[in-house]
């Protein structure tokens, strides 16, 4: 399609500026979180809002958590090359806005309201919210390691710690099922396709090994 590849030609030839439009967003939410933390606890009448906004952060990102995995399917079946490259130039932004909309989440939903009130907040989420704890805690991973030092450091140990992105998503499935969330099944369909991409893409490593050699 003519539209995608002259918008991957404008984002390649302008990625530079897009990343720095990244990085702005990431210091907004950060900056989003610390005056969450100020405003909380002497302004209760906000605080239904905080848990509106965060269940905004929380579809968001898993919307992002999904674009971040769509290179991957694409690339073992093998279709729509273009949507994949598109998403592949900015893959790495994408993982890390997911990761800061996912503290947002917590935070907004719990975190700032366990914070604000002295509780102790580690065991308090892996008791009263397993799922998301351990989302919350593979992507904090991921984000520490989403950088070209690690990837050098840890060599082909960094490409098997990339694979614990498919336990957050599935954790993320119970955890926006549990939350009686109808985003469980778009994660869902997404698993199922990482499933079908991998036996598909076997499947052709494994024919391609069967054939004689000419």
């Amino acid at each position: 399609m003519k539209f995608l590849k002259d918008l991957y030609l404008f984002l390649a030839k302008h990625q530079k500026i897009v990343k720095k439009i990244f990085f702005i967003g990431y210091i907004a939410m950060v900056a989003m979180y610390i005056v969450g933390l100020w405003v909380y606890p002497n302004y209760p009448s906000l605080r239904p809002m905080f848990g509106e906004i965060g269940s905004k952060f929380g579809e968001i990102s898993v919307v992002l958590l999904l674009a971040s995995m769509t290179p991957g399917i694409l690339k073992r079946l093998g279709i729509f090359r273009q949507i994949e490259s598109l998403l592949l130039i900015f893959r790495r932004q994408i993982g890390i806005t997911a990761f800061f909309t996912a503290i947002l989440h917590s935070g907004f939903t719990s975190l700032i309201s366990l914070i604000s009130t002295g509780k102790s907040v580690i065991p308090s989420l892996f008791v009263y919210n397993q799922t998301g704890f351990a989302a919350i805690s593979i992507f904090f991973l991921l984000w520490v390691i989403s950088n070209n030092f690690s990837m050098k450091m840890l060599g082909g140990v960094w490409k098997l710690l990339q694979r614990l992105t498919y336990v957050a998503a599935l954790a993320i499935m119970f955890h926006v099922f549990d939350a009686q969330s109808s985003w469980w099944m778009p994660a869902g369909v997404y698993l199922v396709l990482e499933a079908v991409s991998w036996v598909v893409f076997l499947f052709r490593q494994f024919r391609a090994n069967k054939k004689p050699a000419v």
